[in-house]
C-alpha cells in the first residue's frame, strides 16, 4: 500500500483527527447532521449521509463547495471511470479471512455498469460476491485508531476515503 491514514476519535461520533504517516493532516468536526473535514491548510469538505437526497446505510457524499468529490452509495463508489467496493472480497482470498478483522476496498474490473443509478436491486444484492484486486485495506476502530491503507490509484481522494471509512465503520 502506498499511503496510510490513521483516524483517531477525539470526542463524540464524527469528531476525530486524521494522520497521514503519523503526521496530522486534517480533522473531522460534527455540526448537526453534517460532518466537516478540515485539512491543515484550511481546505474544507462537507460530508453527509444523504446521497441523492436520501439517507442510506453504508453511503456518504463528500462535497467541496457545491462540487461532489466522492459519492459512496451502498459501499460502491466510482473514481476516474472505475468502480470500487468497500467491504469487497479480494481476488485470491478465502472468505474466512474476510469475515474477521480487516476489510478491503476492491477495484471492480470489468464491472458492467457506467453509473450508480443503472444498477438494479438484484445486482446490488449480489455485488458483495464480485471479486477484484484489493486497492485498500481498512482496520481498527475509532478510539484505538482506524487505519486506512490505499494504493496509488486512490491517493488523490485518500483523505476523503479515510474520513468516510471512519464515519461508516467506526463512529456509527
Amino acid at each position: 500500500m502506498v499511503v496510510e491514514y490513521t483516524v483517531k476519535r477525539t470526542g463524540g461520533p464524527g469528531e476525530a483527527v486524521i494522520f497521514l504517516n503519523d503526521r496530522e493532516v486534517a480533522k473531522l468536526s460534527k455540526e448537526d447532521d453534517q460532518v466537516t473535514l478540515i485539512s491543515r491548510d484550511g481546505e474544507r469538505w462537507n460530508i453527509s449521509r444523504r446521497v441523492e437526497g436520501e439517507l442510506r446505510p453504508f453511503s456518504m457524499q463528500v462535497k467541496h463547495g457545491e462540487k461532489s468529490v466522492l459519492t459512496i452509495k451502498d459501499n460502491l463508489f466510482k473514481h476516474k471511470g472505475k468502480f470500487y467496493l468497500f467491504m469487497g472480497i479480494p481476488e485470491g482470498k478465502p472468505m474466512r479471512e474476510i469475515l474477521l478483522g480487516r476489510r478491503f476496498i476492491c477495484r471492480l474490473d470489468n464491472f458492467p455498469f457506467n453509473e450508480h443509478h443503472e444498477i438494479d436491486h438484484e445486482t446490488r444484492s449480489r455485488i458483495r460476491r464480485f471479486r477484484g484486486p484489493a486497492v485498500g485495506e481498512l482496520d481498527g476502530l475509532g478510539k484505538a485508531g482506524h487505519k486506512v491503507k490505499l494504493e496509488d490509484e486512490l491517493k488523490d481522494i485518500g483523505l476523503q476515503i479515510s474520513a468516510c471509512s471512519y464515519l461508516i465503520y467506526s463512529a456509527g
